[in-house]
């Protein structure tokens, strides 16, 4: 499998700015608390493509946690809520997106199964991509992910008005996700959604 991870950012503060690509071979977390901790930003943006990976997965994760930490805007309780999303999103794009993962897969098996039966039986999927897209600022926290799937019909889900079971992974996150945004927005057959969470006023 190709590791394909890299990261683009654009740190924006009066009239300093940062940019800094980077991808996974480095050691980019210490240049990020090293560039980015000390600072008090405004504005982040973000471009990253990545593997249909776990791995990937967390580095996002943990990356989009350690750039919220550096923007004295963002309180706890929205930090919170804005990593709920980009997490459930990121999840959706892969597993579901990417990865095809059967709609009742999580009632008999765990993530780590299925990705033990991929690794067997069709590998390649790891390398289909999920691109990403992000910008916050004091105004608003805006995500948009594409993954390289079939897309789905996002209506059916977007239209229930209770949750799914807690053990039918389909539909779930988008549920979370839909509770959870102020905006959000499905396109390009499902395969593209974009998240908007307000900040300011």
């Amino acid at each position: 499998m190709k590791k394909d991870f890299k990261i683009q950012l654009i740190a924006k503060k009066e009239n300093t700015e940062i940019k800094k690509t980077l991808n996974l071979d480095e050691n980019f977390f210490n240049t990020l608390k090293k560039d980015f901790l000390p600072n008090h930003f405004n504005q982040i943006h973000c471009h990253i493509v990545q593997n249909s990976t776990r791995q990937h997965i967390e580095k996002v994760v943990m990356l989009f946690e350690l750039l919220l930490d550096t923007l004295d805007f963002i309180d706890e309780s929205l930090k919170t809520d804005i990593m709920l999303l980009i997490s459930e999103a990121l999840s959706n794009a892969v597993y579901h997106g990417n990865l095809k993962m059967p709609k009742d897969f999580r009632k008999e098996k765990s993530i780590l199964e299925f990705e033990k039966h991929i690794a067997k039986t069709n590998p390649q999927l790891f390398d289909k991509k999920v691109e990403i897209e992000s910008t916050i600022s004091p105004e608003r926290f805006f995500f948009k992910i594409t993954d390289s799937g079939e897309g789905f019909d996002y209506t059916k889900i977007l239209n229930k008005t209770a949750p799914p079971h807690p053990m039918e992974e389909f539909g779930r996150g988008i549920f979370i996700i839909k509770n959870s945004a102020d905006e959000i927005l499905f396109n390009n057959n499902g395969k593209t959604l974009k998240i908007i969470k307000y900040i300011g006023g």
